[in-house]
């Protein structure tokens, strides 16, 4: 049963880190990391550590991931109840966008507890400005299933729309996934984009029965965007 909540109960914070470039983090976050918070839920505690030194900033680290997040809402809870300000980032991006923090934003909201959004950089939007495709209307679907059946029967549930597409890529996936893409949506222009924000950002256009039929076999290294046009 849901309760109102009190100015006594705590607030946890959803705070978006750089995607790539350290320096893409907002001053509010920065604030909110320096001042605010009592405790600090991340993926990966070494990452999230190398992050705060940084910018010179010290706090309690506990780990939240998709693994382990049943037995750590109701931690968040309890911690929540006593008055506390918890923070949660992941390793790079905006949580619960593909990435784990839904459950715990849904189970806290059905509750009624305070949560704050500090907004931060997201690869999805940033890749869809990098391939110059149409921005008006899109459509991400985080990463594609594994398996070759239920990937190609999550293309064909887009294949009709009129969108830009956008997915979370493997780089140990490119060669088969796009098999999959050509075969089920045909020739359409793709783009690739990579290491947004870094030194070697890079994002390569093609026509899919050109990619495939040149396979060109660049060394893609770390996860990928991949942007697919919208049919003719």
């Amino acid at each position: 049963m849901n309760r109102k909540t009190t100015h006594q109960e705590g607030t946890l914070y959803i705070i978006g880190t750089p995607i790539g470039n350290i320096r893409d983090i907002t001053l509010r976050a920065l604030d909110v990391l320096r001042k605010d918070l009592d405790t600090l839920y991340c993926e990966n505690t070494r990452r999230t550590r190398k992050l705060l030194s940084h910018y010179d900033i010290r706090l309690p680290l506990r780990v939240y991931t998709e693994n382990n997040e049943e037995r750590k809402i109701p931690e968040i809870d309890r911690l929540l109840q006593k008055g506390k300000k918890v923070g949660l980032v992941t390793n790079a991006g905006m949580p619960v966008i593909s990435d784990p923090g839904y459950k715990l934003v849904r189970y806290l909201k059905e509750k009624e507890y305070n949560i704050d959004i500090i907004p931060g950089p997201t690869a999805v939007t940033n890749a869809l400005i990098l391939s110059a495709m149409p921005p008006d209307k899109f459509f991400f679907g985080g990463f594609l299933p594994e398996k070759r059946g239920k990937r190609k029967k999550a293309l064909e549930e887009v294949k009709g729309l009129k969108a830009t597409l956008l997915f979370y890529l493997s780089p140990y996936k490119v060669q088969k996934t796009l098999e999959d893409v050509y075969e089920v949506l045909g020739n359409r222009k793709i783009c690739l984009v990579r290491e947004m924000t870094k030194v070697f950002q890079e994002e390569r256009t093609y026509m899919l029965k050109d990619y495939l039929q040149i396979q060109p076999s660049p060394q893609w290294k770390g996860e990928l965007v991949l942007a697919i046009d919208k049919p003719d």
